[in-house]
């Protein structure tokens, strides 16, 4: 297993991989596989796994090279959480070329199945965070 070095080469590579799933991923989310809400938990749990965020925040939320979101005090706060999706934040890149229900999808992922809060998060929630 390669080491990863945050704003190395293989850091940078492991990025443009990741946007790149973003890309290709976008025709598929929508599937026949895909639960039928958008913006449900099950299709954010989908999003999370195929652009990357399990790669560094654990499949379980528990943190691998980024931080844990179980008990995230970002997590608790929708606006926070949405913004950190959207814009990144640290070492985590910005995920706004998502769409408003994709983003709404894994805040409601990891709101709910990774902590224990409402997984009410709606695609007008993240237009009012853009």
């Amino acid at each position: 297993m390669t080491n990863i070095t945050v704003g190395g080469t293989a850091f940078r590579r492991a990025i443009i991989v990741a946007m790149s799933a973003i890309a290709m991923s976008s025709t598929t989310i929508g599937a026949e596989t895909a639960p039928t809400d958008p913006t449900s938990a099950e299709a954010g749990q989908q999003i999370f796994e195929t652009i990357g965020c399990s790669s560094c925040h654990g499949t379980k939320g528990e943190g691998i090279t980024a931080p844990k979101l179980v008990g995230s005090l970002t997590v608790s706060k929708v606006d926070t959480l949405l913004k950190r999706i959207l814009y990144g934040g640290g070492d985590m890149p910005p995920f706004n070329n998502l769409t408003d229900e994709q983003v709404a999808a894994v805040a409601n992922f990891v709101r709910s199945k990774i902590n224990n809060y409402s997984a009410g998060v709606t695609a007008e929630d993240v237009t009012k965070a853009r």
